[in-house]
C-alpha cells in the first residue's frame, strides 16, 4: 500500500479511526482494554523501530502520551516504565526470537491483563467481555498450526478450567 503525504499508511490510519471510536465506549473495561491493546502494538512498533534503526513516529496509532513518549524518548524503557507496569515484560517478549513463542508470550501476557482486570467483576459484563476475548485468542490458536495450536489451546483451556 502507498503512503499519505505525511507518510502514514492507510492501514495506520483506519487503526486509528478504530482505537478512536473505542476510547469513546460506554463501558471503562472496553475503554481500558482497547487502550491497552494499542499502547502493546505501539511499544512492539517503537521496539522494532528501534531495532531496525528508523523512526517510529509515523507507525504509532494515538496521539496520547504513551505514543508521544515513543515517538521522542530515547531512554531505554521511553520514559514509560512507571507508567506502563508490563513494559519490561513487553520488551522481554520482543526479544523472543522464536515468533510462535513470541505471539504465545504475547498472548499469555493479553490473557493475564484480562485475569487482573477481571478479578472482581463476578457475573458482569465485563467478565463476558474478557470471556470473549479470551476464546478468539484460544480459537486464533487452535488455527495457526494443528500440533502447536492444540498445545496452546489445552494450556488456555485449562487455565478458563481453573478459572471456573
Amino acid at each position: 500500500m502507498e503512503e499519505t503525504a505525511e507518510g502514514r499508511l492507510p492501514e495506520d490510519i483506519l487503526a486509528e479511526a478504530y482505537y478512536a471510536h473505542a476510547e469513546k465506549a460506554g463501558n471503562r473495561f472496553v475503554r481500558d482494554w482497547f487502550a491497552f491493546d494499542r499502547d502493546v502494538n505501539n511499544v512492539l512498533t517503537a521496539l522494532t523501530a528501534r531495532q531496525h534503526g528508523f523512526q517510529p513516529a509515523t507507525r504509532l496509532i494515538g496521539g496520547d502520551e504513551v505514543a508521544q513518549a515513543l515517538a521522542t524518548s530515547g531512554s531505554r524503557d521511553f520514559g514509560l516504565g512507571t507508567e506502563l507496569d508490563w513494559l519490561d515484560t513487553l520488551a522481554r517478549i520482543h526479544d523472543t526470537t522464536d515468533p510462535v513463542e513470541r505471539e504465545r508470550k504475547l498472548d499469555l501476557m493479553k490473557w493475564d491483563w484480562l485475569e487482573e482486570h477481571t478479578f472482581f467483576h463476578y457475573f458482569s459484563v465485563e467478565r463476558l467481555l474478557a470471556l470473549l476475548i479470551k476464546l478468539d485468542i484460544v480459537e486464533r490458536w487452535a488455527a495457526i498450526d494443528a500440533t502447536r495450536g492444540r498445545h496452546v489451546f489445552r494450556e488456555l483451556v485449562e487455565r478458563l478450567r481453573n478459572e471456573a
